[in-house]
């Protein structure tokens, strides 16, 4: 089984920054963990944003800017589901999982689809095309 899991991605930049260095801002994926605690990562590499010497970054002395949200498929364990690069959630219905669809880029190139009470994916497939991204925007699906 897998649990969708949201995050954000954000610009974070300081909030006083200093005149005699230019304003450093960084874009992080800021997703919530297992245990409860915040996390900021590297968007492409999903990578931990603070130095492995760090083991706190005070959140005083920055901003956070939301500039978009999306959704990851974990493991119960909040590890990621192998194989899955990107994942779309698409709601038909208001307020229940009833109208729940996702739709999933493989690592692969491939895209799978799921609507709730499906027992498994169902496999996209235009021959042998690889798909490289896929986005969701005013409520239309593009896929490259």
């Amino acid at each position: 089984s897998s649990y969708l899991f949201p995050f954000t991605i954000c610009r974070l930049e300081p909030i006083n920054p200093s005149p005699a260095s230019p304003t450093l801002a960084c874009l992080t994926r800021v997703e919530e963990s297992i245990r409860g605690d915040m996390q900021l990562l590297i968007p492409l590499s999903n990578q931990d944003l603070k130095k492995p010497s760090q083991r706190r970054l005070d959140m005083t002395d920055f901003r956070l800017v939301q500039l978009g949200k999306s959704y990851s498929l974990k493991s119960p364990s909040g590890s990621p589901v192998n194989g899955i690069s990107k994942t779309l959630v698409l709601r038909t219905g208001v307020e229940s999982d009833v109208g729940l669809e996702i739709l999933c880029l493989f690592r692969e190139g491939k895209l799978g689809f799921w609507r709730c009470g499906d027992p498994e994916w169902t496999q996209i497939d235009q021959g042998n095309s690889r798909y490289d991204d896929v986005i969701l925007h005013k409520e239309q699906i593009y896929v490259v």
